[in-house]
């Protein structure tokens, strides 16, 4: 009972303390700020204006007489932020004079001005330098950077704009020795984010990839290693177009970044690069270099779907789905742009049903089912379309009207596409029908698919009144696919006077013909059966004027000219020249050649191809001396080692049913021939039994 109140009493002691403490910090609190809380305590009832007017005079002047020293220090600090705030506005000012005057071509007028500003600022010598740049003169750029050196103006800043202007006018080469210059004069020591900036002023230039390995090999001169930032930028540049080598680089720059510094932007910057560029080996080797890494944590549903896609392009199905699945492990949010990834990676490879059932899993689900859209539905309508499964194509059409899927011209396309495939042109109408009816403008494709179907049915005076109605109607401009398009279907219908009408309007519409159109031309004179030198003399034209090289089709439409003529020798001719442009031949090539040797009755010559189709190692023969080729080809196509050649066809070697028709015409031959000569068919038969892709 004692220490029980000895404990109380313990208590009581503490927090008497702590209430005193308490009561003195409130009686001080109350006493410094009760004043100004009670003069902010709103007023039950207002004062009459007289007096309320009276007693802020009075409250102004007591502020007054006691502000003292800090007063006078906060005016004098008000005025330098307004001091400061003007100057910041006046520079702003100047900065827009001289933006200005440039926009309005006055280039002279605006460095006039500049040089009339005072005091100098590094902000203006930059803005001045950059100016100059957007007019494309370097004269001017250099001039105002003199000026700046004997100003002292020598900071990161203006230097950087100097780099930077050089780059964008295209001076990749002065832009680098005045960085040399910069370092060895002034001590400039760039960093890797400054030759990233360096590196995306390029980019936006028309330099090619050149002038972007100059300053890579500038970066690693100043010890640095390429970043992230650095390959995206590399990675950025590369375009359909863009050069083998240069892709190869950029790639191997991105394999110089460790594998644990590697995060989801460069991947995903990889993954759309590669698929720009169509290199799905190089894509196939970053996806297996990041394959189940734990460094690369991927958070991103773009990310999951760039890989998603790439998967996708390498045919690699396997891993489609098990990036799907670990995307839906972690419970990424699904967005319609991933969820479009994974319908067309199915659906372009061979899984188009795979696609469609996610479409519907994911429309049973309330809180997907807004992700679902005609892009997403095309992929489908695509694929069945290319497996000529059409009847899918029209019951998931109707299943988009029953959902109401709002469609787009390339929905219309999709479907377009499906009638010229299936020869059902008559279902165009109706959807061209709808289309006008949703306000869906019709563009290129749409015209071009159309018109493929006419040329495909032989309806070619309907694919001409199309074309004149999209002149007179449409602001669309035919393009080489519709024009290629038109040829085509004067060919199918023997239309020579219409086939070079089209070409001459192409001509004038200034649309250069590709190969493409060259080979169409090709096969128009043969099925018109023009004389072979009508063929021969047109291509020769094309080529010179609008510097094509031919390609294996253009050489076996002529070969099939000569063939058709039975003039075997000029057939002979056309396939040693494309030997000599080194042009592989394709399969097509070595059955026109055989069916115009079976045709002639040349047996010999049937034998020599043959052999030089599998690679069979033979002495010269009857083919030999009428090839016209280099007396070095020569010597490599018949004397060379036994499948080094290169007029032997790649490892599927010659169809089963041709080299059955070849063998059958050399049977019968020999037949009536000597016993050696039956001995030699037996020879060759043993021989062509251990060829790759032969099995006589």
């Amino acid at each position: 009972m004692m220490s029980l109140m000895q404990a109380l009493n313990e208590f009581l002691g503490t927090a008497g303390v702590e209430l005193f403490v308490f009561l003195v910090a409130f009686l001080a609190h109350a006493l410094v700020f009760g004043k100004r809380r009670l003069a902010l305590k709103p007023k039950a009832k207002e004062a009459p204006e007289v007096f309320r007017v009276e007693r802020e005079a009075q409250r102004c002047s007591e502020k007054k007489n006691t502000s003292g020293r800090a007063g006078l220090l906060s005016q004098s600090d008000d005025r330098a932020v307004e001091e400061r705030d003007d100057r910041a506005a006046q520079l702003a000012d100047e900065v827009a004079t001289i933006k200005r005057l440039a926009r309005k071509e006055q280039l002279s007028t605006a460095l006039a001005y500049f040089q009339g500003l005072s005091p100098q600022q590094p902000a203006l010598y930059v803005a001045m330098i950059e100016t100059c740049a957007e007019c494309n003169d370097l004269a001017a750029v250099q001039q105002v950077w003199e000026e700046a050196k004997a100003a002292g103006f020598l900071g990161r800043s203006v230097q950087t704009a100097v780099l930077k202007a050089s780059l964008r006018i295209g001076k990749t080469q002065q832009a680098v020795e005045l960085l040399h210059e910069m370092r060895k004069t002034d001590g400039l020591k760039l960093s890797a984010s400054t030759f990233n900036e360096l590196l995306d002023s390029l980019a936006k230039g028309e330099t090619g990839w050149e002038d972007a390995w100059l300053l890579v090999d500038e970066m690693k001169t100043s010890e640095l290693r390429p970043t992230n930032v650095t390959c995206s930028i590399l990675l950025k540049r590369i375009q359909k177009g863009s050069r083998a080598l240069d892709v190869e680089k950029a790639l191997a720059v991105v394999n110089g970044v460790p594998k644990e510094e590697v995060d989801e932007v460069l991947l995903n910057c990889v993954c759309e690069a590669c698929i720009r560029a169509a290199r799905s080996d190089l894509l196939l080797q970053q996806l297996e270099r990041h394959q189940g890494s734990t460094c690369l944590q991927i958070r991103g549903s773009h990310t999951f779907g760039s890989i998603i896609r790439a998967h996708g392009v390498v045919g690699n199905l396997a891993g489609v789905w098990k990036t799907w699945k670990e995307m839906r492990r972690r419970h990424v949010t699904l967005t319609s742009i991933t969820l479009g990834c994974m319908v067309e990676a199915l659906a372009s490879n061979h899984s188009v049903e795979a696609g469609y059932e996610l479409i519907r899993e994911t429309l049973r689900d309330p809180e997907t089912r807004q992700l679902v859209n005609a892009v997403i539905y095309c992929s489908v309508l695509k694929g069945f379309c290319h497996e000529k499964r059409f009847d899918r194509v029209w019951s998931v059409y109707e299943e988009m009207l029953q959902e109401q899927v709002q469609f787009s011209v390339a929905t219309f396309n999709a479907l377009l596409d499906a009638c010229a495939r299936s020869g059902e042109m008559y279902r165009a109408e109706p959807l061209l029908k709808e289309m006008a009816e949703q306000s869906i403008q019709a563009n290129i494709v749409t015209y071009s698919t159309v018109l493929k179907g006419y040329c495909i049915e032989n309806r070619v005076d309907k694919a001409f009144g199309l074309m004149q109605e999209m002149k007179l109607n449409t602001e669309v401009k035919a393009d080489e696919v519709m024009y290629n398009t038109l040829l085509d279907g004067c060919a199918r219908c023997c239309l020579w006077e219409k086939g070079m009408s089209v070409l001459s309007e192409m001509r004038k519409q200034g649309i250069n013909p590709s190969n493409f159109t060259l080979s169409v031309l090709v096969k128009l004179a043969n099925r018109c059966k023009k004389p072979v030198d009508v063929a021969f003399n047109l291509c020769q034209d094309l080529c010179q004027t609008f510097c094509l090289r031919p390609n294996i089709q253009v050489y076996n439409n002529l070969i099939h000219v000569c063939t058709n003529q039975r003039q075997l020798q000029r057939a002979l001719d056309v396939f040693g020249t494309l030997l000599s442009e080194r042009v592989r031949p394709d399969s097509r090539t070595y059955a026109l050649l055989l069916r115009g040797c079976v045709q002639g009755g040349a047996a010999q010559e049937a034998v020599d191809l043959l052999c030089l189709a599998v690679g069979l190692r033979q002495q010269k023969g009857a083919v030999a001396g009428k090839l016209n080729v280099p007396a070095a080809m020569s010597k490599m196509l018949f004397s060379g080692p036994s499948g080094a050649t290169c007029a032997k066809l790649p490892s599927h070697g010659i169809p089963q049913e041709l080299l059955t028709e070849v063998l059958e015409f050399l049977s019968s031959h020999k037949a009536s021939g000597s016993q050696a000569g039956k001995e030699q068919l037996l020879g060759l038969v043993r021989q062509l039994r251990s060829a790759p892709g032969v099995s006589p």
